[in-house]
């Protein structure tokens, strides 16, 4: 077995709105006032830092991971890590 937590982490998505040609003004404020896109990505800690962490979504037998995801620390709005059966809710922005 690894020491990674499994975690699960809500964050919030970039997004852009337009294409290749010009968008009207009025379309752009209406896009702006649309709520943010959230995000929901569960996985095992692999890295952290002060800016961002990084999980990863499998742990095969031999050593081999699967995707890795890096997201950003002040787009996390909601972060729960799982160990050994105890759950742990830790607030974005508060000492950890």
């Amino acid at each position: 077995m690894h020491p990674y937590k499994l975690t699960l982490v809500h964050w919030l998505d970039h997004e852009t709105n337009g294409g290749p040609g010009w968008e009207s003004l009025e379309e752009q404020l209406e896009w702006a006032q649309e709520p943010v896109a959230v995000g929901r990505t569960v996985g095992w800690v692999i890295y952290e830092c002060d800016t961002y962490l990084v999980l990863v979504d499998t742990f095969m037998d031999g050593g081999s991971v699967g995707a890795a995801h890096k997201i950003v620390k002040g787009d996390i709005i909601f972060r729960k890590e799982f160990d050994d059966g105890r759950t742990t809710v830790r607030t974005p922005g508060l000492a950890d």
